[in-house]
């Protein structure tokens, strides 16, 4: 049997190589976390010390500048025609509820 991290805040998942008896789980006990070797001598690697890749696009969502709006109408021209901006999506192009 393993400890399981079910998504709890403060809690530390055992990889899935390290087997542990029923009667003996962890509850409470701090466990190594497996890179935090790296984080304390500043070797660690985050997304942003990756470069990269060539063509790499970014997202970015507007929204109102009023909480709790009703939005009657955009005009998207000016976003569209920003350099740069690859495409411009709104609720009504993706599928589903959109609530």
């Amino acid at each position: 049997m393993t400890a399981v991290n079910h998504g709890k805040t403060g809690t530390q998942a055992l990889p899935p190589s390290v087997p542990l008896p029923a009667d003996s789980l962890p509850v409470g006990a701090s466990i190594r976390h497996e890179s935090a070797h790296l984080q304390v001598a500043g070797e660690a690697r985050y997304v942003d010390d990756v470069p990269e890749p060539i063509g790499t696009l970014h997202a970015a969502f507007g929204t109102s500048a009023h909480a709790h709006a009703r939005i009657l109408g955009m005009d998207l021209a000016a976003v569209r025609a920003t350099p740069g901006v690859v495409a411009v999506l709104i609720a009504a192009d993706l599928p589903g509820d959109n609530n």
